[in-house]
């Protein structure tokens, strides 16, 4: 072994490592970003895929939608029974999910078809203890 005068041996030859690694190191750097692409190229969404609440049907029905209610103060409780209360109520069916803050509730809807869907809200925002409503749906920032 070598070493400088006053300094530690040295056991590895004086070529820098980059030199000895660098062309390994590029080489895999290339092949990993030519993984990422080609599996990345592979995966294409399902045309007509929707970020809408359209889920399994519930008892027999054929499409299922969530909405967000906001109720009047002092009309309906935003709980299963009082989301039970408004589906009586307006004939539409509606099951509870959760409560949300300022008093909205996450309520799923179902129905035969898309049609359905849209007479159940009307019918829904036509209720007397119904503030507004809308569809739950991710928003996206501009």
């Amino acid at each position: 072994m070598r070493s400088k005068p006053g300094g530690l041996p040295r056991p590895f030859s004086e070529v820098p490592v980059y030199r000895l690694y660098g062309k390994k190191i590029l080489w895999g750097i290339f092949n990993m970003a030519a993984i990422i692409v080609a599996t990345g190229c592979q995966y294409s969404p399902q045309a007509g895929a929707s970020p809408q609440f359209l889920r399994q049907p519930i008892a027999g029905t054929a499409v299922m939608r969530q909405l967000i209610i906001k109720f009047k103060l002092d009309t309906i409780a935003c709980d299963v029974a009082g989301i039970a209360q408004l589906s009586l109520a307006t004939r539409v069916p509606v099951e509870y999910v959760r409560s949300m803050s300022g008093g909205a509730c996450v309520v799923k809807q179902s129905a035969d078809d898309a049609n359905g869907l849209e007479q159940g809200q009307e019918t829904l925002r036509q209720h007397p203890a119904v503030d507004w409503l809308e569809q739950d749906k991710k928003m996206k920032a501009l």
